[in-house]
């Protein structure tokens, strides 16, 4: 292959050939177009140079099955080439929530063996929380990729509940003491479980009403135990009372409406999302769309309105990681959101119309000049016919 100059790539142009980054990492396929930002942010990161055999063409190549072929026309304009810093931004999301699992872990095991926390190296550790929500929403919103499988199901939805709590606080623009606070409470909120059999709240069975009895008394476990330890109210409030609901069918006080913490009800919902997006043992996991769905259904119900307000325009009626249906007949995976269009959000293309796979998996931001649009959720059966394809 031969070197082409960054600064002489065409753009709007199509080359012929792929173009790769170095030996391994394709930058474009043959049915992108060369495009300004993408230069610019090679020209950012050093990259002076690309490799190529292909020459520039007015229009892509007729391929039959090409990235293009699926799309109308006007729609290859709204096509983004991929960051090529993702891969690399997304190990590093993985790592970190592995990081906070193993930290979470050793903050049980501390407790569980010395009956003690230390208060500042977990504010600490929720500060960093903060900071990766903000600086990497995108990444650390693909829950499904978001595994730690050393760990249980208590340490791991503790800290998708508490990913997702920050991003609720941050949106609700909830000072940083405040944020510190919830990110505290939601990490913590299972910590009466402890307390508790390990087979009530690990079984691979639904439990019966009596057992559901005795792991309802968590959340008074949980308050008696941070409330020895010092934490501040609002922490300790927000543990006793996150399985609440408005309309008083929660527990353990049956409260309603504005008498539940605000912390508590942010709690619920996120953890509550996380649940129904998450694999147990006796049961599968819903897709994003379905478990907002869900959740929406019970918005004023069991759950704070202006909590479910929030958790839709942060997370959109089509979450990251759904597999959606394109009005192009085009199939592909919810990568990006877009909060002030929730119905329009940034596809992976997986297959074209024809169920044939996308050479390059090109990026795709529906709605606006595409003209495309998600026509509705994949099915159980569609998702797994993709398996292939990811």
């Amino acid at each position: 292959m031969k070197a082409v100059t960054v600064t002489n790539l065409p753009v709007g142009s199509y080359l012929d050939k792929p173009v790769f980054l170095d030996e391994k990492y394709i930058l474009l396929s043959p049915d992108i177009p060369v495009a300004q930002d993408m230069k610019t942010r090679l020209q950012t990161w050093g990259y002076s140079k690309v490799f190529t055999d292909g020459v520039p063409a007015e229009a892509p190549p007729d391929t039959g099955q090409g990235a293009v072929s699926a799309l109308p026309d006007g729609a290859s304009s709204a096509i983004i080439t991929e960051d090529v810093k993702d891969k690399e931004r997304m190990a590093e999301t993985v790592k970190f929530f592995i990081g906070m699992n193993n930290f979470l872990a050793q903050v049980f095991k501390r407790f569980l063996e010395k009956n003690e926390f230390s208060i500042s190296t977990i504010s600490e550790k929720i500060k960093e929380m903060i900071a990766m929500v903000k600086a990497r929403k995108k990444y650390i919103l693909r829950l499904a990729e978001l595994n730690s499988p050393e760990h249980n199901y208590i340490i791991s939805q503790s800290v998708k509940t508490t990913i997702i709590a920050l991003l609720l606080g941050d949106v609700l623009k909830l000072p940083i003491f405040k944020q510190i606070e919830l990110g505290t409470a939601a990490l913590l909120h299972e910590i009466g479980m402890l307390r508790l059999p390990p087979q009530l709240y690990l079984s691979n069975k639904s439990i019966n009403p009596e057992d559901k009895k005795k792991l309802d008394t968590h959340t008074i476990i949980g308050f008696r135990i941070l409330k020895e330890a010092s934490f501040s109210m609002m922490v300790c409030r927000a543990v006793l009372e996150v399985h609440e609901r408005v309309d008083g069918s929660g527990y353990p006080r049956q409260l309603t409406g504005e008498k539940i913490a605000f912390f508590a009800k942010v709690i619920a919902v996120s953890s509550s999302y996380v649940a129904i997006v998450s694999d147990r043992p006796f049961r599968e996991k819903s897709d994003g769309h379905s478990g907002m769905m869900n959740l929406l259904k019970n918005a004023g119900k069991l759950f704070d309105e202006q909590v479910m307000k929030v958790l839709v325009f942060t997370l959109s009626i089509y979450p990251i990681g759904t597999y959606v249906l394109l009005s192009s007949g085009a199939k592909g995976i919810v990568m990006e959101t877009d909060p002030g269009n929730p119905r329009h959000p940034i596809v992976r293309l997986l297959v074209n119309e024809l169920d044939a796979p996308f050479r390059e998996q090109p990026l795709l931001h529906t709605g606006g000049t595409s003209g495309i649009n998600v026509s509705r959720p994949l099915s159980k059966k569609e998702i797994e016919s993709l398996e292939n394809v990811k």
